[in-house]
């Protein structure tokens, strides 16, 4: 290797080093959420970037999730939230944090409506292992507010244990 490219090596090195500690720099101003059942941080949870002379609104990676248990009552559907009109939902997830145990089939969907499993089907979740997360994968912008819904159903016995938690991550273009 001869002094040109040591030096080249050198600056890149140097450049990688300067990039990672801006992004741990920046990293201290931002202000975390804890994500519980209904939140949802467009009703006023908003989250802003110090600049030390301003306070500059940055669009987060927004969520609205929701649990639902084995024993959900007819209708067998929990509402999830509301995807605000214009939002770009980049995906939909799914833990299953205790196992579903009907006799024959356990189903979980993430919807709206008029389309039960638009985010989440039949077939993209185990759920009768406890596991990693599920990820559905339909990115798309919604063009009017839009609710989703969780729904679990079941055949054979009836199940004695399940929950699991789905989370639908969007975010807001800049106005």
């Amino acid at each position: 290797m001869n002094k040109q490219q040591m030096r080249f090596n050198a600056l890149v090195l140097l450049g990688v080093v300067l990039i990672l500690a801006a992004s741990f720099a920046f990293a201290d101003y931002y202000e975390g959420n804890f994500i519980s059942d209904g939140y949802d941080p467009t009703m006023g949870n908003e989250i802003r970037y110090n600049s030390g002379t301003y306070a500059v609104p940055i669009t987060p990676a927004n969520a609205i999730t929701r649990t639902i248990a084995y024993s959900v009552t007819a209708p067998f559907t929990a509402q999830i939230g509301t995807i605000p009109k214009g939002a770009i939902v980049s995906h939909v997830s799914v833990a299953i944090t205790t196992a579903f145990d009907a006799g024959t089939t356990n189903v979980l969907l993430v919807g709206t409506s008029t389309d039960p499993d638009h985010y989440v089907d039949a077939d993209d979740v185990l759920e009768t292992l406890v596991s990693g997360i599920y990820v559905g994968d339909k990115p798309e912008q919604v063009v009017v507010d839009t609710d989703v819904y969780l729904k679990y159903t079941q055949t054979g016995g009836a199940a004695t244990a399940g929950v699991a938690r789905a989370t639908v991550w969007y975010v807001l273009p800049p106005s």
